[in-house]
């Protein structure tokens, strides 16, 4: 589990490198904050992979725990989305909602380092 202040594009690439996989995520399940979208629907898309500020935690779940942890988060009246699934890519790719991927590669979000 890793917080996402510092965007969600660069959590999931330490997130990757860690478990040493990729993941492909669906733009249409990302979170997207109503006010961002005065803005318009790319900026917002764009405000939420590499924004940060949203103090939101990004955790994974192995398929096996899948079950069990969605009826405590439900029990505790929690909302979580899913964004996506590890693959053996070693890439991150964002799925758009036409259809079309991208590869995550530059990494704009706030970097310590």
């Amino acid at each position: 589990m890793i917080d996402i202040s510092d965007g969600l594009a660069n959590e999931l690439s330490i997130l990757c490198e860690k478990k040493g996989l990729g993941i492909t995520i669906e733009a249409a399940d990302i979170p997207i904050h109503t006010e961002s979208l005065i803005e318009g629907p790319d900026k917002a898309l764009h405000r939420a992979i590499w924004g940060g500020e949203e103090y939101e935690l990004l955790l994974v779940v192995s398929p096996a725990q899948k079950s069990e942890f969605l009826s405590k988060v439900q029990a505790l009246g929690l909302k979580v989305y899913r964004l996506g699934a590890f693959d053996s890519s070693s890439e991150i790719a964002l799925i758009n909602s036409d259809g079309t991927s991208k590869i995550l590669k530059e990494h704009e979000g706030w970097s310590h380092f």
